[in-house]
């Protein structure tokens, strides 16, 4: 399947780091799109935030499936102190189309798997 595709890329993992700490295409471009549009409030490297809970440890446990099913449909959580509330991007085509890349990247952050520093790629694009 697509999913198992996208999550298994490269000896299991969907992300690739070459041994110089460049990372593939999918994983770099996911970090640029995380950057810009989920950053504000999942912090850096999905460390979490006061506005958004944690990806590094949901990314342990959340599946491929579970993934891209919230950022597509968004998330309410309400409890007696707040309600959270995270957008659908279902309806963006650049995060859709790059939700593969954008999991990588997550993924290699909460396994403690990426470089210090800004990311660089290398390879080719469709890797």
């Amino acid at each position: 399947s697509s999913a198992d595709d996208s999550v298994n890329r490269f000896n299991g993992k969907p992300y690739k780091i070459y041994s110089d700490g460049k990372v593939d295409h999918a994983t770099w471009l996911g970090s640029r799109l995380y950057g810009n549009m989920c950053f504000h409030c999942h912090g850096d490297n999905g460390n979490g935030s006061s506005f958004a809970p944690s990806l590094h440890d949901a990314l342990h446990s959340l599946s491929y499936e579970d993934f891209v099913a919230t950022v597509a449909n968004g998330r309410t959580e309400i409890n007696s102190a707040n309600t959270k509330v995270m957008p659908s991007f279902g309806e963006n085509k650049t995060i859709m189309e790059n939700l593969d890349g954008i999991y990588a990247y997550l993924k290699a952050a909460s396994n403690n798997a990426l470089p210090h520093g800004e990311l660089q790629w290398k390879g080719p694009k469709t890797e």
